[in-house]
């Protein structure tokens, strides 16, 4: 599909950060980092 694979290692995540929350808060940053790279390249 002409995607990009990202591996992230997380480590030292402070004990009152969920993993779920931390993951999410992941997700939309790399959709942000997708959108600015799509606007950029037109």
């Amino acid at each position: 599909n002409g995607g990009t694979t990202v591996s992230i290692l997380f480590k030292n995540i402070p004990s009152g950060i969920r993993p779920e929350d931390n993951e999410a808060g992941t997700r939309a940053t790399l959709d942000k980092l997708a959108l600015y790279v799509e606007w950029q390249s037109n």
